[in-house]
């Protein structure tokens, strides 16, 4: 008489538990996507923050020389001279 091997099977019970853990990952990545973003695109965008306040600070925050065209992201950040550079005093320089 021949045996039947059996192989390494899961059971249903398994299968169900991995199946909850999987979709509790996929509810904690929709409700806390800022954990899950590494893309540091706001540590860059401070960057370039900072870079205009320094270009601006050549002309003593001079309201005259505030445009979109020579300082886009303090512009689009702030919309005022007045708001920019009072981002831009609190700015220490190293």
């Amino acid at each position: 008489m021949r045996t039947k091997l059996k192989g390494v099977a899961l059971s249903i019970e398994t299968i169900i538990i991995i199946v909850i853990c999987a979709v509790v990952l996929v509810l904690i990545a929709l409700f806390f996507p800022s954990i899950f973003n590494f893309t540091g695109s706001e540590i860059i965008f401070q960057g370039d923050l900072e870079k205009e306040c320094l270009d601006w600070q050549k002309y003593d925050y001079d309201p005259a020389y505030f445009s979109e065209d020579f300082y886009p992201k303090l512009s689009a950040r702030f919309g005022d001279a007045s708001a920019a550079r009072s981002y831009c005093a609190t700015i220490s320089v190293k």
